[in-house]
């Protein structure tokens, strides 16, 4: 103990002192070791997991360190990436212990960790001597007077993903503000309702945009207007493309959840915890809870909608797969590929929500092949 004092002298320190085991709070001698890397003010490196972190509910003890970077073992946990533990963790590391593929098959979590990289390996090919309409055509419903922000980011996204053509539609007294902002996208005016959002009368001619595309978002910045919530509804029930229903699409469905399983085509819900609650209720409180949530409401909503070109074997292959994809934490070395692709007809994204507690388990990387969930 009389050590302990000279810790500042170090130019690293080596955490290594307890494990993912830990129950309860650090006591007695593993406490005031805790207390004094803490103080000592010199980085710290973590092995497999700081020490005090629960890494089943994300909740650093009493003490706990706080490391610069953690070297996470074969697999990252789930308390390294929800709050209030994940401030904890530093810089995330993973390193591959080689277990074999078939363990990871039957005891996968059917949670995955995007990079950069994974994302882009979802992307068609673009065709060097193609053209616009080579690259896919999106349709996208956003906007409204005085909200003209997200349509215009929602627009400027597609097209940044490579998208050959973006139409977006959106009421008539926002079409000065986005005309001006967006210079690539093929503009729509729509009727609007007096307060300048979406009309229910502009159904058809929506429809009639939606024909043809590859993909379709409805809900950024449309307003909450009850006219624009049975649109949005008949919009999901009829559209032909596979649909992003995000922001205020989502609100569209409050109190009226059962609609949202007559979607014509594979669906995509991005809530966050507020949006979720007024569809499901509240959020369960630990991150496995969490997750299992997600999965077991994803099933539910599910249908069996094939995409063109999808064969009878692939798309039974998939008929249970339920993904949940996690926001990236830093570094990782984990692989996505294609298993959040376009064949789930309703994807749940987990954002990390603040102090969030939880029970058990751990994230499974999927290192180019499609995973199964659990």
């Amino acid at each position: 103990m009389a050590d302990l004092g000279n810790l500042s002298k170090s130019s690293l320190i080596i955490d290594a002192l307890l494990g993912t085991g830990l129950k309860g709070d650090p006591r007695g001698f593993h406490a005031e070791v805790i207390e004094a890397i803490n103080n000592a003010n010199v980085p710290v490196l973590s092995v497999d997991t700081p020490s005090g972190l629960d890494n089943d509910r994300g909740v650093p003890g009493k003490p706990c360190i706080r490391a610069a970077v953690t070297l996470t073992m074969g697999f990252p946990k789930i308390g390294s990436y929800f709050f209030p533990g994940r401030t904890n963790v530093g810089t995330l590391y993973i390193k591959d212990l080689g277990y074999p593929q078939h363990i990871v098959e039957k005891y996968g979590a059917g949670v995955f960790l995007p990079e950069p990289d994974d994302l882009k390996k979802m992307l068609p090919l673009r065709k060097p001597m193609g053209s616009k309409f080579d690259h896919g055509a999106s349709f996208i419903l956003a906007g409204s007077q005085g909200m003209t922000g997200s349509a215009a980011l929602a627009s400027v996204s597609a097209l940044r993903t490579g998208c050959g053509m973006v139409h977006l539609a959106t009421p008539k007294s926002a079409m000065p503000a986005l005309g001006a902002k967006l210079t690539e996208v093929v503009l729509h005016a729509i009727d609007e309702t007096p307060g300048g959002a979406a009309a229910f009368s502009a159904s058809d001619a929506i429809l009639d945009l939606m024909k043809n595309v590859n993909a379709a978002c409805i809900g950024p910045g449309i307003s909450h207007s009850e006219e624009t919530t049975k649109l949005v509804r008949l919009l999901v029930a009829k559209c032909p493309a596979p649909m992003v229903l995000d922001a205020d699409g989502i609100n569209a469905f409050k109190g009226k959840i059962e609609l949202l399983k007559s979607h014509k085509a594979p669906l995509a819900i991005t809530p966050h915890a507020g949006e979720w609650a007024r569809l499901f209720g509240a959020m369960p409180s630990t991150p496995v809870e969490i997750i299992e949530e997600l999965k077991k409401k994803a099933k539910e909503f599910f249908r069996d909608n094939p995409l063109q070109g999808e064969s009878d074997n692939h798309r039974r292959s998939f008929r249970k797969s339920v993904f949940v994809a996690l926001r990236q934490f830093r570094h990782g070395n984990s692989r996505l590929r294609r298993c959040a692709e376009r064949y789930y007809h309703i994807a749940c994204c987990a954002g990390m929500y603040g102090d969030r507690r939880g029970d058990s388990g751990r994230i499974y990387p999927c290192k180019g092949r499609r995973r199964r969930s659990g």
